[in-house]
């Protein structure tokens, strides 16, 4: 006999069911708290796989991570590497966001190629793209390395699609960058707005996030803050 699931319908719904907080949106955060001077603590940080290894590339940086009661506290005080290692970053894909918060404290970072899930063939091309247009200088081969050629400038310039990674990488980069930079065609998920958000909150100054067009004022230094970070709409789903 087969096993089966029955089914009876007929009975209104209601109620209220408690999410924990996105994946999506709390690992481009973590990367964040690298831009500013001081603690960020990330209330409802989920308890997830990748949010541990990045965790862990975190704290071998440098940066003081731990969670505690439910929440995540990252430190940024003690960075000291631009090297994030290798053994590490095969985890997880989103460990390409590290480009954009480890340009705001290095003239120059190594980054090995990201792992994680794979999805498409060259998954940071508009990353580095979007760099290179704000005067980084790339150099690709079994590693990533990105070095500063230049420093302040307004830079505007259109993503051929709305990537979701290189519209936050280009977010966290430019929110230390002197002058303005706009992203034209950026990604418009909740989780971009909640990134924004967090980065608001630490002092940046985002405009537009959630639609089309989002301008970056940068500013001198980023300070301390704590954020809760938005549910998790596809485990709500």
């Amino acid at each position: 006999m087969e096993d089966y699931i029955e089914i009876k319908g007929g009975n209104p719904l209601n109620g209220e069911i408690p999410f924990e907080a996105s994946k999506n949106a709390v690992l481009p955060i973590m990367v964040g708290a690298l831009i500013g001077q001081s603690e960020i603590k990330i209330e409802k940080a989920p308890i997830l796989s990748d949010v541990f290894v990045m965790g862990l590339i975190l704290r071998d940086l440098g940066c003081a991570v731990k969670f505690s009661d439910g929440a995540l506290t990252i430190n940024p005080q003690g960075l000291k590497s631009s090297f994030p290692k290798g053994e590490l970053c095969e985890k997880l894909r989103a460990s390409s966001l590290l480009i954009g918060g480890l340009l705001n404290k290095f003239d120059s970072i190594t980054l090995p190629k990201s792992g994680g899930c794979r999805i498409g063939q060259r998954p940071i091309d508009i990353h580095l793209a979007g760099l290179s247009q704000m005067g980084y200088k790339i150099i690709e081969g079994e590693e990533i390395r990105i070095i500063r050629c230049k420093s302040g400038g307004d830079y505007s310039f259109r993503l051929p699609y709305p990537s979701v990674g290189a519209t936050e990488n280009i977010m966290l980069a430019a929110s230390l960058a002197a002058g303005e930079t706009e992203i034209v065609n950026a990604a418009k998920e909740p989780e971009i707005k909640d990134l924004a958000e967090c980065l608001r909150t630490m002092g940046a100054e985002i405009y537009g996030a959630g639609t089309s067009e989002i301008r970056i004022v940068g500013k001198e230094c980023l300070n301390a803050a704590e954020y809760s970070v938005m549910p998790d709409r596809i485990v709500a789903a």
